[in-house]
């Protein structure tokens, strides 16, 4: 029964902080509210597993993204930090003069090794980590 009054206290109260807002006296709203004397369902239904509550919570979802991201963040950091190699090819063509063909072949392989920024990528490296 306490909860009951409890309950229509904290309801005139909120009428007349909505009536302060907007200008009204709290006489003058009315608000369709009926207190019912029992519960709608047993608080057996509603216990759910606390585990399963909170992956389902959007800051979880945004808390594995970001864990996400930062592993992410770290292989880039490791990535700038490896020799890079790249290879390549092409074939020329021409036929200028009339009757002779000719065909030109060519290729290459190019290493990069960043060694000036060994120092400065173990450092982004550890914090990335």
């Amino acid at each position: 029964m306490s909860g009951k009054i409890q309950l229509e206290n904290s309801l005139n109260v909120s009428l007349s902080l909505l009536g302060q807002y907007i200008g009204a006296k709290s006489d003058s709203i009315d608000v369709a509210f009926v207190v019912e004397e029992h519960l709608s369902e047993s608080p057996q239904t509603l216990f759910c597993n606390h585990t399963d509550a909170v992956e389902r919570t959007n800051e979880y979802g945004l808390l594995k993204q970001n864990l996400q991201a930062s592993k992410l963040q770290y292989k880039m950091a490791v990535g700038k930090n490896l020799p890079t190699v790249a290879i390549g090819g092409g074939l020329v063509y021409d036929n200028f003069v009339m009757g002779q063909d000719q065909s030109f072949y060519m290729g290459f392989v190019t290493v990069s090794v960043p060694i000036s920024g060994w120092w400065g990528g173990t450092h982004s490296i550890k914090k990335h980590k």
